[in-house]
């Protein structure tokens, strides 16, 4: 998939797989440091609490995204039994890196909301209409 348009549209692509190894990584991260953050020092020992791409990026799963456009990341190991309420902790550990890459994903949105709302009335409704694409 990615290597296809590396010839045809090379920029797409580059700019493709850095934001999959941005996404990837700051989703191990946050896997990594809600454990740490809940008592377990499992991924902190693992050196895995770090945004280096490096520590966070499977082989295989790296391989599957530029061949299919899907994979995965190196899963975070965490003990259980350094949480101070296993299974409730274990759900936040599990969540945190979904969590935070929608969030991630919401946030541009919020700014142009915030933008377009801090923009004087007659600049937004008048006959500028410079501001329109920041709402869509």
């Amino acid at each position: 998939m990615v290597l296809s348009e590396l010839f045809t549209n090379p920029v797409g692509a580059v700019l493709f797989l850095l934001s999959i190894v941005a996404a990837v990584t700051v989703h191990e991260f946050a896997h990594a440091k809600t454990a740490d953050n809940l008592g377990d020092p499992t991924p902190q020992l693992q050196g895995r609490v770090t945004l280096d791409p490096r520590s966070h990026l499977d082989p295989i799963g790296s391989l599957l995204f530029l061949l299919f456009g899907f994979g995965w990341g190196r899963p975070v190991p965490y003990d259980p039994y350094n949480l101070k309420n296993p299974q409730k902790d274990a759900a936040m550990i599990a969540l945190a890196g979904p969590y935070l890459i929608l969030a991630w994903r919401w946030l541009p949105g919020l700014r142009c909301i915030f933008l377009a709302q801090s923009l004087p009335a007659q600049t937004y409704w008048g006959h500028s209409s410079q501001y329109l694409p920041l709402l869509t």
